[in-house]
């Protein structure tokens, strides 16, 4: 899979390199982030202080997980009860995108999971 993902940068560098570990940030599952009008901020808004520190990443390529993906409408800010209805369900990950697809038994959704780590 790098040998793939090397060919594809490689072809459009600006769209598809690593963003770099600055990137990378994650909250303490606890804490509720800001409610803002547009996604294109991010957590501009959030509080820097509930940044749980971690040690960066010695290998940045990536792994295959196969499990439960959920689905939902909107994005759920509040990690504790993310995490409690992961934990419950076996959930890996939950996303928007296929939202909305009709019959799922009819679709395989490949998601990379790129938000949380």
């Amino acid at each position: 899979m790098p040998r793939y993902i090397s060919e594809i940068v490689q072809k459009d560098p600006v769209t598809f390199a690593h963003p770099g570990p600055e990137q990378d940030v994650l909250f303490e599952p606890n804490y509720d982030h800001a409610t803002i009008q547009s996604e294109a901020s991010g957590c501009s808004h959030c509080d820097p202080h509930k940044i749980r520190s971690r040690q960066p990443r010695e290998v940045q390529d990536p792994r295959v997980h196969y499990g439960l993906i959920a689905s939902s409408y909107q994005l759920t800010r509040h990690g504790a009860t993310r995490d409690k209805f992961a934990h419950k369900h076996g959930i890996l990950c939950f996303e928007t995108e296929a939202t909305g697809l009709g019959d799922a038994a009819q679709y395989l959704v490949i998601r990379g999971i790129c938000d949380y780590a």
